[in-house]
């Protein structure tokens, strides 16, 4: 606990958390944020002795105003608190004021701010704190580092996409090794997120996919009509211009997949970077599109979504397109404003959440996202997602999706990220999972380190301080 006695900080190493870890725990699809609040902290009183009060001032930042010692009103009074929840994993910041000189009060709120750092860093990650009943469903999500699958071999899998069948995730991607171009499209498995099992190339570079230069941003959709696995693909050939969407399909999940069709999605429109999305028997692509004005073809212009035929072998009819970088004129505008890639839409609640990636390839950048009610629209402008501490590529990201983990007692959503190390030859491994949590209908992403999930619960146990 702090306590500020007679303008001296006394027993700062003394700092204690109730608490043994941030532990996220709210009801099924509630929201809910990584954050510290003032029902967080307990005082002697309902708000501290001798008239101290604490207000918020801003993510993790408080202010604490010292009453003064009676006798001496230049002193500031005793003042006693303790940190019952929510504090580790969490940077806190407290402004001290009131009767007190200026100088000691930066002292104050400098020396505080370290103490809480120390007291947090380094701490072991386990499973426990999550307290899972059936350990298959805990998994230890370490970032910074190279993973493997439960076969001891590196996991190449970027720019996929997971759906979960029963209690098992699947994880669907392209392998990225430098200087290979198209190989294989990978397909793993996990009940836990962090143990993941190699299940098969589902896609390889043969028979009808031989023509392909590159095949990447696959997605997989179950038909529940059909009973039959799609995988919608973006398709490269020197037999056509640009990027067509291709289709496959399989009877298992974990099977090879057959060639359906290569089709632009609209008209002799290609496309870039595509995923897909699903509520209840409906299917959509959602994509970035190119244009053609006045007879010359910008590439990755627009942001679209198009809902698939019933059988998700093709092309219904567009939902919506936007976020243009040429709209008629020829002038170009800033890229990081349109000309988004890597796009994802999720719904929560009631709005839809659209992330998106800026266009700088193989690049970590900045995620920015869009909000509408309905998937036709109108969205909104585009919002930076924000970040804690504050990253401005994303923890050297580039956007991939966000997978929702609902579990029996809470909902934790998982931003996955490509990193794309062993193309720019920055950081460490090609894969970073975090949480992301939502204050006031808006989303934030929280790096940390190491930290544990319940897939079963829902719940997650943030045991590494969040600092990149």
């Amino acid at each position: 606990m702090f306590v500020i006695q007679n303008r001296i900080l006394t027993s700062l190493l003394h700092l204690t958390f109730l608490a043994s870890a941030v532990i996220i725990n709210t009801p099924i699809g509630a929201t809910y944020a990584l954050r510290l609040s003032v029902e967080d902290f307990e005082f002697d009183g309902s708000l501290g002795p001798e008239g101290a009060t604490i207000e918020r001032a801003d993510t993790n930042h408080f202010k604490v105003v010292l009453g003064h010692v009676p006798e001496h009103p230049t002193w500031c009074n005793r003042l006693q608190f303790q940190i019952l929840q929510n504090s580790e994993g969490n940077q806190l910041q407290l402004d001290f004021t009131g009767s007190i000189s200026g100088g000691e009060v930066e002292y104050l709120k400098a020396e505080a701010v370290e103490a809480v750092r120390r007291i947090q860093r380094d701490r072991p990650v386990t499973p426990s704190a999550v307290d899972s009943p059936n350990a298959k469903y805990v998994g230890i999500i370490e970032n910074d580092t190279v993973w493997k699958d439960t076969g001891g071999n590196e996991i190449w899998c970027n720019g996929g996409h997971m759906i979960k069948e029963r209690d098992t995730f699947y994880w669907v991607g392209y392998e990225t090794k430098p200087k290979t171009g198209f190989r294989n499209i990978k397909l793993y498995s996990s009940t836990n997120l962090a143990d993941w099992k190699f299940e098969n190339n589902i896609m390889k570079r043969e028979g009808p996919f031989s023509i392909l230069g590159w095949a990447g941003r696959p997605g997989l959709l179950y038909n529940q009509a059909t009973k039959q696995y799609v995988l919608i693909f973006e398709a490269d050939s020197r037999q056509w211009e640009r990027h067509k969407v291709g289709f496959a399909c399989c009877d298992t999940i974990n099977g090879s997949y057959r060639f359906v069709r290569y089709l632009y999605p609209e008209g002799n429109r290609s496309t870039g970077d595509q995923s897909v999305y699903q509520q209840d028997d409906d299917g959509y692509l959602v994509c970035t599109l190119d244009k053609t004005v006045n007879g010359k073809r910008y590439l990755n212009q627009s942001l679209a979504i198009f809902k698939l035929t019933p059988d998700y072998f093709g092309i219904e009819a567009k939902v919506y397109e936007g976020f243009d970088n040429v709209d008629g004129n020829p002038s170009i505008y800033p890229r990081h404003q349109t000309s988004r890639e890597a796009s994802h839409i999720i719904k929560v609640n009631e709005t839809y959440y659209w992330f998106s990636s800026g266009l700088q390839g193989w690049n970590s950048t900045e995620t920015k996202y869009a909000t509408a009610k309905s998937l036709s629209g109108p969205w909104s402008e585009l919002n930076v997602l924000a970040t804690e501490p504050v990253s401005r590529d994303s923890y050297n990201t580039q956007h991939d999706f966000i997978i929702p983990v609902i579990g029996s007692k809470a909902t934790t959503y998982v931003y996955v990220g490509d990193r794309y190390s062993q193309h720019h030859g920055r950081g460490v491994g090609q894969n970073v999972f975090l949480p992301l949590v939502w204050d006031n209908d808006e989303p934030q992403l929280v790096w940390f380190r190491g930290w544990t999930i319940d897939t079963a619960t829902g719940l997650c146990d943030a045991d590494d301080t969040p600092s990149h």
